[in-house]
């Protein structure tokens, strides 16, 4: 999973990249895995203490934090409370965005991979009539399961594609018109 972690504090803005090799719902359950931040490797173990605080320990380093949703701001921000300061903390997941984006454009529309990794189910037929969300194929990178999903509705024009091939972050997997 990579996200842009965006923390505002004090007038001051930090961006950070972290990578886990794990999916939100692992993640949520709390534990022990790596990751990278800005391309560091770090080890992280987290534990969820109930009402909001969280016991976090990250390089060794343990943490106290108390968080909670921004009701002003309510799509991935947070405010978090830790040693005596106050962070306004924005998780975006950078493929998102790239849907949004896409999801408004008219046209012809290639939906590309998110990440690397191979092809293992194409789930749509060329000529077929799809639905915004639905699944176009899926992708395992890392021994997780991504599915690709339209960001509109549309006709399948083209598969760029096949079970079993490898694709680079960024590949043209199908066309929609």
């Amino acid at each position: 999973m990579k996200l842009q972690v965006k923390v505002r504090s004090g007038g001051k803005i930090w961006e950070r990249l972290f990578d886990a090799a794990v999916n939100a719902e692992e993640l949520s359950r709390g534990g022990c895995f790596e990751c990278l931040l800005d391309g560091k490797a770090l080890q992280v173990d987290w534990a969820d203490m109930g009402q909001g605080r969280y016991s976090l320990v990250i390089g060794g380093r343990s943490y106290a934090l108390r968080v909670r949703k921004d009701t002003e701001n309510p799509n991935g921000c947070y405010w978090v409370l830790t040693k005596g300061q106050v962070f306004q903390v924005e998780l975006i997941d950078p493929r998102n965005h790239r849907r949004e984006k896409f999801a408004a454009d008219e046209g012809p529309q290639e939906a590309l991979a998110p990440m690397p990794g191979r092809v293992v189910k194409v789930l749509v037929a060329e000529g077929a009539h799809v639905g915004r969300g639905e699944g176009l194929l899926v992708i395992e990178a890392m021994k997780m399961q991504n599915e690709v999903r339209a960001a509109r509705a549309g006709r399948v024009e083209k598969i760029h594609v096949a079970e079993g091939d490898g694709v680079e972050a960024g590949s043209r997997l199908v066309r929609l018109v």
